[in-house]
């Protein structure tokens, strides 16, 4: 709608508009239809989500993308269009309890090289369970998959994931002509929870 001018054209032109549009306005006396919404039995497969109307299949993706980075984190670093942040050594980060079988994806990058032959050694665990201790040998982004089954992350609406490494590196230290002096731990592109399909 595009409103020029004043007075009663430009109240026509709105008017005409808002009819167009949405149809003619309601009569006094007379009982309009509601709008439908998530609880209508017509839109079972919705849900509100932050306001917007979504499938719940997508909900449940949205609500479970949601991750709260905690503890032992420095700064995101952006890399083009992806972005990552260093652990300190153990950091901690806080995800949507599925509560049914599911899978964490850990977007990670080993720095190959830094440790030596022996590759660095990383543990994702929630409370006291180990979800995966695994060593991040070779250079590269990975994705490392652990199947999470139901409980798993105990009964809580939230569950802490604890990221730990059994050593850190300095790259001042260990890579020529860095000038970083941040104890590094392991590089983390994100943590997802899928439910399977």
């Amino acid at each position: 709608m595009i409103g020029v001018g004043t007075g009663a054209a430009a109240a026509s032109l709105l008017l005409a508009t808002r009819e167009s549009a949405l149809g003619p306005p309601p009569v006094p006396g007379e009982v309009s239809t509601p709008a439908r919404t998530a609880g209508d039995a017509c839109c079972s497969d919705y849900a509100d989500y932050d306001g917007w109307l979504v499938t719940l299949a997508d909900k449940r993706r949205l609500v479970l993308d949601r991750v709260r980075y905690d503890d032992g984190w420095h700064a995101a670093e952006r890399h083009g269009e992806a972005t990552s942040r260093w652990t300190r050594g153990s950091a901690t980060l806080t995800v949507v309890n599925p509560r049914t079988a599911a899978t964490l994806h850990f977007d990670y990058n080993a720095l190959a090289g830094v440790f030596g032959d022996a590759p660095q050694v990383v543990t994702l665990s929630a409370g006291d369970r180990v979800l995966s201790s695994f060593p991040a040998g070779g250079a590269g982004r990975r994705v490392l998959d652990v199947p999470l089954g139901t409980g798993v992350l105990g009964d809580g609406d939230r569950a802490v994931i604890r990221i730990g490494v059994d050593r850190t590196f300095v790259p001042a230290n260990v890579i020529e002509g860095s000038r970083d002096t941040r104890e590094l731990g392991i590089q983390v592109y994100g943590v997802r929870i899928e439910l399977p399909d």
